[in-house]
């Protein structure tokens, strides 16, 4: 049985997410996870383009600070983000 990678990447900047995922895919990782508690939301139409058009599987992230994360907003704003960034991940990814 192969070995599955996973490769988590700080989605911080657009062009950082661009990047991984297309690394990401040359190297042969099976999947991504975008953590997006670093995501300004006005980088989510771009990022989840990039997701709509890569051919790697991705997992969205938006972890609370009490968790490990980055995002400082309350449960309702981050469901809310869920929700936005379902559309772009929604045929073939996760979320947590």
């Amino acid at each position: 049985m192969k070995p599955r990678i996973c490769v988590s990447v700080k989605a911080d900047r657009v062009d950082r997410v661009s990047k991984a995922v297309r690394e990401s895919q040359s190297l042969g990782a099976s999947l991504v996870e975008l953590r997006l508690d670093y995501t300004r939301e006005e980088d989510y139409p771009p990022i989840l383009e990039i997701v709509e058009k890569s051919r790697i599987s991705c997992v969205a992230t938006i972890r609370p600070v009490w968790d490990g994360g980055a995002y400082r907003s309350g449960e309702r704003n981050r469901l809310r983000l869920f929700e936005k960034a379902s559309a772009g991940f929604g045929r073939q990814s996760d979320y947590l």
